[in-house]
């Protein structure tokens, strides 16, 4: 051990250059080794995405409701048909999920009546653009408490077109585009 001497770094280097040197001219049967770290895999935890399948399909519905009942209505107009979606959702006499909200159907006088008439028929989404504002506007209704504040306020669980005349004994809330919009009455 007493013959052991610390050797410097440039010492090492020229030791290890001149044993390859060496070694690839007198010596080329000898075989160096290179170390090779082992790898290990690790398997990384399963990435999953945002929106679950449950939530992709409430998604879906809202966007379908705000493309088929106001594609053609203003920013504001899209955002109230979303509010009483939601306003809907969560008061205590409709459905507590954004799909069956907007596919209930009731009866009266021995009809089915569909809560949001494009329900009642078959319907395709034809305009793209229409279409990716809808989903943009499904997802911050979502995600956000409210996404139109009069309609939130008031809890607006009800709105027609206006060439519509229900004669409704609700309180008229507001009137946005070409829709009217109203709230239970409160005694």
């Amino acid at each position: 051990m007493n013959n052991i001497k610390l050797i410097s770094s440039c010492a090492l280097i020229s030791f290890i250059t001149n044993l390859l040197l060496f070694s690839s001219i007198y010596a080329p049967s000898l075989v160096f080794y290179q170390y090779e770290p082992t790898v290990y895999a690790i398997k990384q935890p399963e990435i999953k995405p945002v929106l679950l399948d449950d939530t992709k399909r409430q998604v879906d519905c809202l966007a379908k409701n705000i493309y088929f009942e106001a594609r053609s209505e203003s920013h504001e107009g899209q955002l109230a048909v979303a509010q009483v979606t939601m306003n809907r959702v969560h008061h205590p006499n409709y459905p507590k999920d954004i799909c069956d909200v907007v596919y209930q159907k009731t009866v009266k006088d021995n009809k089915i009546v569909c809560q949001f008439s494009w329900t009642c028929y078959p319907n395709i989404v034809t305009e793209v653009e229409a279409w990716q504002t809808s989903l943009m506007i499904a997802k911050k209704a979502l995600t956000d408490i409210t996404v139109h504040d009069k309609l939130a306020r008031t809890n607006a669980l009800f709105y027609h077109s206006l060439y519509v005349k229900p004669n409704w004994k609700f309180t008229r809330v507001s009137k946005i585009g070409n829709h009217i919009f109203y709230a239970e009455l409160h005694n």
